[in-house]
């Protein structure tokens, strides 16, 4: 049971490093920003639509890198 649960806490540091690192390179917003810390505090997961908005500026900047 343990070992589940470290799993689950490694994938969450994960995806908290890939969110913090493209807000320290200006990809998301603070509106973007505050709807996912709400998602973390108060969801399982993050709903679609935060998902999907991560997706688009993510997406949209490594575009525009190229």
């Amino acid at each position: 049971m343990n070992t589940i649960i470290y799993i689950t806490d490694i994938q969450e540091v994960y995806k908290m490093e890939t969110i913090s690192y493209h807000v320290a390179a200006n990809r998301i917003e603070k509106v973007l920003l505050k709807d996912i810390i709400d998602s973390i505090i108060y969801e399982e997961d993050y709903s679609e639509d935060i998902k999907l908005r991560l997706l688009n500026c993510i997406s949209e900047e490594e575009n525009k890198e190229r």
